[in-house]
């Protein structure tokens, strides 16, 4: 295998454990103007459809928070990406002796 291949398939590992496993979430209870932030946390995705809990009559509700969710792709993409610069073996540069 080579390392573009290795290095991408650990990326869709990892993106699919931070997808799955760690998405970010606004806990959020009451509707409309009595709208209020109980916590925010990583839950796994599963918890988004909870309502087993009862907060002060009403079911408390994950709210995505989508700004996070890109931040945190575009992290370990760049991360992945830095990490196949460094394992690249292919010389990019143009050769000035042969030109002369």
């Amino acid at each position: 295998m080579t390392v573009k291949k290795v290095l991408f398939v650990i990326y869709i590992v990892i993106i699919g454990i931070l997808g799955v496993f760690f998405v970010p979430c606004n806990l959020v209870s009451g509707y409309g103007e009595n709208l209020e932030i109980i916590s925010a946390e990583f839950v796994p995705i599963w918890k988004l459809i909870d309502q087993t809990q009862l907060v002060g009559g009403n079911y408390p509700r994950y709210e995505l928070i989508l700004p996070r969710v890109l931040y945190t792709f575009v992290i370990v993409t760049l991360i992945m990406f830095l990490v196949y610069l460094l394992f690249d073996k292919t010389d990019n540069r143009k050769n000035i002796d042969k030109q002369n």
